[in-house]
C-alpha cells in the first residue's frame, strides 16, 4: 500500500500516452491538479478519521507518505513535461481576490446612499431604541453609521425576497461586528446562546435588530452560512459603504499618500507534514496546503520565521498628523513580499474609486516641469512635507535598500526640475551645478535617513 514503485510507472506511462496524442499540455496540467486535489481531500477525510478515532500517529504517517507520493509524483510530471503559462495572480493564491464586475466605486455609492436617503420622504415615528439600550460609545458609533436598508441591499443575492422573513442579512452582519468587537474570544455557538442574546440582554439585541418582546434569536448555523456564501463583490461593496463614511468624516488632510503594509497572521500547523527536496531545494508541505513558511521582522523572543499567511494592505498616510489608516487588504501566503502584492492592490483600490497617490507618483507630480512658475520655496516645501510624513511612518518598518531608492528618486526629480527651471541641458551639467550638499544645505530639502533599525523590509513606497 505504501510503496513507491507501483503508482509511478502508471502514471507516467499514461501522461506520455496523452501527450504522444497530442495532449501534452492538457494531460500534465491535469494530473497535477488532480493529485494536489487528492491531497487535499485525503488530508480533510484522515483529520475526521484523527478525531473519531485514536490512530492518530498511524493516521498522520499515512498522510504524510501518501502526500510526498502524491507531491513528487506531480512535480516530476511537471518538470518533465513543457511547462504551462500560469498567471502571476494565481502563483501568488489570490485569483479570488481580484476586481469583478458589480463593485460600486466610491462615487456610485454616494450617489446610491443619497438616493435611499431622500427616498424616506414618510418618518412614521421619532423613537429611538438604540439611544435608549445601548451604551457603549463604540457600538453608538456603528449603529449610527449603518444603515440597515443598504446592508440589506448591498449583502443580498438575486433569491432575496424581504417578505415573511424574520432575520435579514443586516441582522446577521450586525451579530458578527458584535462578536468580532466584544466576544472574539468564545465559539459561534456559545455566543448564539442566551447568555449572550437572551432577552436580559438588552444591548447586544438591541444593536442587532432582535425584538426585545418575544425570544427571536440567531443560530450559529445560520452565521455560518452567512460568512461562507458572501461573495468578494458582496465584501468589497460592503468595505467602500464604510470608506465612503470614513472620507465623509474629514480625518484625512489634504496631503495623503498611499503605502503597502504587511501583518503576519500565524498558523497552528507548526511542524511540516512532509519535507522532500526538489532540484536542491527544500519543500515543506504543511497540513494547511495554502499557508507557508516566511520570515519577518526581528522580534523579541519570537523566531524570524512564520507559518501562516500574510496581509497585505494598502494605507492611505496623513502627511501632516502622519497616521496611517488601511484601506484594502489582500490575504496571501506568507513566503511572498510586499512588492508582488502592489500592482493588484493598486488596480482593487482604482476599481472601488480610490485616488491611490504612492510617494514616487506624489513627488513626480510636484516636481513636474508645469510647476515651473511656482516659487522655489514652496515647492520644496510640498516636497519635504510629503517625504517627512512617509519617512516618519516606514522610517522603523522598511530596509536600508527602499529608503535609499527613495532618497535617489526625490533627489533625482528635484535635480531635474531645476534643470528645466534654470534651462541646463546636459544632465552631467545638472550634477555639477545641483550637487546634493546644493539640495540640502541651500535648498532645504529634507533628507530622508537610511539607517533603518532591522534589514528585513515590511512595507513599500
Amino acid at each position: 500500500m505504501f510503496s513507491n514503485t507501483k503508482p509511478r510507472p502508471t502514471l507516467k506511462s499514461a501522461a506520455r500516452l496523452f501527450a504522444s496524442a497530442g495532449f501534452k499540455r492538457w494531460a500534465c496540467f491535469n494530473i497535477f491538479l488532480f493529485h494536489q486535489k487528492c491531497c487535499k481531500t485525503l488530508k480533510h477525510r484522515i483529520s475526521l478519521e484523527i478525531k473519531l478515532s485514536g490512530l492518530c500517529s498511524f493516521c498522520l504517517r499515512f498522510l504524510s507518505i501518501l502526500t510526498c507520493q502524491y507531491w513528487e509524483l506531480s512535480v516530476s510530471l511537471w518538470c518533465n513535461f513543457c511547462l504551462i503559462a500560469t498567471p502571476d495572480e494565481d502563483l501568488l493564491g489570490i485569483n479570488n481576490q481580484l476586481p469583478v464586475s458589480g463593485i460600486i466605486n466610491l462615487d456610485k455609492m454616494a450617489e446610491y446612499i443619497d438616493e435611499i436617503t431622500c427616498s424616506r420622504i414618510i418618518k412614521f415615528s421619532n423613537y429611538d431604541r438604540s439611544a435608549i439600550y445601548i451604551k457603549d460609545e463604540e457600538l453608538q458609533l456603528i449603529d449610527q453609521i449603518i444603515d440597515d436598508t443598504i446592508i440589506n441591499n448591498l449583502l443580498s443575492n438575486d433569491s432575496y425576497s424581504p417578505s415573511m422573513r424574520k432575520i435579514f442579512p443586516s441582522h446577521l452582519f450586525r451579530a458578527e461586528l458584535l462578536k468580532a468587537l466584544k466576544y472574539p474570544e468564545i465559539s459561534y455557538r456559545d455566543f448564539c446562546d442566551d447568555e449572550y442574546l437572551g432577552l436580559d440582554r438588552q444591548q447586544n439585541r438591541v444593536f442587532i435588530g432582535l425584538p426585545l418582546h418575544k425570544n427571536t434569536t440567531i443560530d450559529h448555523t445560520q452565521l455560518s452560512r452567512f460568512r461562507t456564501n458572501m461573495t468578494f463583490k458582496q465584501q468589497i461593496n460592503l468595505l467602500i459603504y464604510f470608506l465612503h463614511h470614513f472620507y465623509k468624516s474629514d480625518l484625512l488632510g489634504g496631503c495623503t499618500l498611499c503605502a503597502v503594509d504587511s501583518t503576519e497572521l500565524a498558523n497552528d500547523c507548526k511542524v511540516p507534514l512532509a519535507i522532500m527536496t526538489i532540484k536542491g531545494k527544500k519543500i515543506r508541505i504543511y497540513g494547511d496546503l495554502d499557508c507557508d513558511c516566511g520570515t519577518r521582522r526581528n522580534k523579541r523572543d519570537k523566531s524570524i520565521y512564520i507559518v501562516g499567511y500574510r496581509l497585505h494592505t494598502l494605507t492611505v498616510i496623513d502627511v501632516q498628523s502622519r497616521q496611517s489608516f488601511p484601506l484594502v487588504s489582500i490575504l496571501a501566503p506568507a513566503n511572498h513580499h510586499d512588492s508582488k502584492f502592489l500592482p493588484f492592490l493598486v488596480k482593487l483600490a482604482q476599481a472601488m474609486g480610490i485616488d491611490v497617490n504612492l510617494i514616487t507618483a506624489r513627488v513626480k507630480e510636484l516636481t513636474d516641469r508645469r510647476r515651473t512658475p511656482v516659487p522655489l520655496p514652496l515647492l520644496v516645501k510640498e516636497v519635504n512635507q510629503v517625504v517627512r510624513g512617509w519617512s516618519a511612518y516606514f522610517h522603523c518598518g522598511n530596509s536600508t535598500k527602499v529608503l535609499g531608492q527613495v532618497k535617489w528618486f526625490t533627489e533625482e526629480r528635484v535635480r531635474k526640475h531645476l534643470r528645466t527651471r534654470y534651462k541646463v541641458r546636459t544632465r552631467t551639467g545638472g550634477y555639477n551645478r545641483f550637487s546634493s550638499d546644493f539640495l540640502y544645505r541651500q535648498l532645504g530639502l529634507y533628507k530622508i535617513p537610511t539607517n533603518a533599525k532591522w534589514k528585513i523590509a515590511h512595507a513599500l513606497q
